[in-house]
C-alpha cells in the first residue's frame, strides 16, 4: 500500500512538472498585443502565429487616456499600437523597451517621409516603430442619406437626429470642431478651443445618438447609424464586400481631418520582448504590410514597397493625407481640452 501511494505521488509530481513546464513554454510563445479594435487583420495575426508557433492574445481600448495609463502601470502588454500624442508621453515616462535594430530586419521598408513628420518625439526609430498613418474621415450610409454635403456640416442636419455617431475621443472628435472653424487640431489658444468646443456641444452634439469608439461600424452596416467620423477600416470590415460600394462613402473634407499616426511600443514591462520584436518585424514584410493595408484601405505611406502587393485600391490618395494633422500632446494646454469634452459629454 505504502508502494503503491509513493507510486502515485510520483506520478502526481511528475504529472504537476509536465503542467507547470507546459505552462510556462505556453507563456513564453505568447504576447499580448493592445491597439484599437481590429486594427490587424485576423489573416496577419494566424500567419504569425503559424510561422513562430506563438499566441497572439488581443486587447482593445477605446480611448487614448486610457491606454496611456494602462501601459504606465501594467505588465500584460507586450506590444502596443500607440498614437503619436501618446507615444511621446509614454517616451517622457521612460516606461518603453528601446528597439532593437538588430532584430528589425525590415526596417529599410519604413519610408523616411513618414518620420519626418513626427514632429515631436521618436524621428530615430529608438523607442517606437510606425505602424500606419491614416485619416479619419466621414462614413456615410448611402442607402440611408441621399444628398448630403461633403463637410462637417453634415452633423448639423436635423433630418438625420439619432442616427450619427462622432468618435468618443476627446482630440478627434475637438480636432474636427477646430478643423471646421479653420484652426489646427494642437492649438494652445484658449479661445479657439471654446469656440469649437462650442460648435460641437450645441450645433452636432444635439443630433448625435451618442459619441462611440467601439461598434460604430456595425451600427453602420446595419442601418442604425447614418453618418458616422471614424476610421474607414472599421465600416468595411463590418459590411459585406459586394455591397461596399453602393453602401459605404468615406470621405475626408477640404476643411482637413485628424489623422491617426500609430507606432508600435514595447513596455518595459513586457513579459515577452524577443517574440514582440518578432511581431513588429513579421508586420512590417511587404507582403504582410499589404494585407494590412487592403484591411484599412490606407495608401501605403509608412511602408512604400507594400504597395505592389496589395489587392485593393485605398480609399484616398496619399496626397489626401497632407491635408490631415497628426494629434500631439498639447502640454499644459489638455487640461482645458479635458475640460471641454467634459462639458461637451456631460
Amino acid at each position: 500500500m505504502k508502494k503503491t501511494l509513493v507510486t502515485l505521488s510520483a506520478v502526481l509530481i511528475s504529472a504537476a512538472s509536465f503542467f507547470i513546464a507546459s505552462c510556462k513554454k505556453s507563456e513564453k510563445n505568447t504576447i499580448t498585443l493592445y491597439s484599437r479594435a481590429e486594427y490587424i487583420p485576423s489573416s496577419v495575426i494566424e500567419k504569425f502565429e503559424a510561422e513562430y508557433g506563438a499566441k497572439v492574445k488581443i486587447k482593445s481600448f477605446n480611448s487614448s487616456e486610457k491606454m496611456f495609463k494602462e501601459v504606465c502601470s501594467s505588465k500584460d502588454y507586450d506590444v502596443v499600437i500607440s498614437p503619436l500624442e501618446i507615444t511621446s508621453k509614454l517616451i517622457d515616462k521612460k516606461v518603453l523597451s528601446k528597439i532593437n535594430m538588430d532584430k528589425f530586419s525590415n526596417k529599410s521598408k519604413i519610408n523616411p517621409k513618414c518620420l519626418s513628420r513626427v514632429e515631436i518625439g521618436d524621428k530615430e526609430m529608438a523607442y517606437s516603430v510606425p505602424f500606419c498613418m491614416s485619416a479619419v474621415g466621414i462614413i456615410v450610409n448611402k442607402k440611408n442619406v441621399k444628398d448630403y454635403p461633403r463637410n462637417y456640416t453634415i452633423f448639423q442636419k436635423k433630418d438625420y437626429t439619432g442616427h450619427m455617431t462622432m468618435l468618443n475621443d476627446m482630440r478627434i472628435s475637438l480636432g474636427a470642431a477646430l478643423k471646421q472653424c479653420g484652426y489646427s487640431l494642437n492649438t494652445t489658444d484658449k479661445a479657439q478651443i471654446k469656440e469649437a468646443a462650442k460648435l460641437l456641444k450645441y450645433q452636432w452634439a444635439p443630433n448625435l445618438l451618442k459619441f462611440d469608439s467601439e461598434d460604430y461600424g456595425k451600427m453602420l452596416a446595419a442601418g442604425n447609424f447614418w453618418v458616422c467620423q471614424g476610421s474607414a477600416d472599421v465600416v468595411l470590415n463590418a459590411v459585406a464586400e459586394n455591397e461596399q460600394k453602393q453602401t459605404v462613402d468615406f470621405f475626408v473634407p477640404e476643411t482637413g481631418a485628424p489623422a491617426f499616426f500609430d507606432s508600435f511600443v514595447i513596455p518595459k514591462k513586457a513579459q515577452n520582448y524577443d517574440l514582440a520584436m518578432k511581431f513588429i518585424d513579421f508586420c512590417h514584410k511587404s507582403e504582410i504590410y499589404a494585407e494590412i493595408l487592403d484591411s484599412t484601405r490606407s495608401p501605403a505611406y509608412i511602408n512604400l514597397e507594400a504597395e505592389k502587393f496589395t489587392k485593393k485600391k485605398p480609399l484616398y490618395s496619399r496626397s489626401t493625407l497632407s491635408r490631415c494633422e497628426i494629434i500631439l500632446d498639447t502640454g499644459d494646454a489638455s487640461e482645458l481640452y479635458r475640460q471641454s469634452w467634459e462639458n461637451i459629454k456631460f
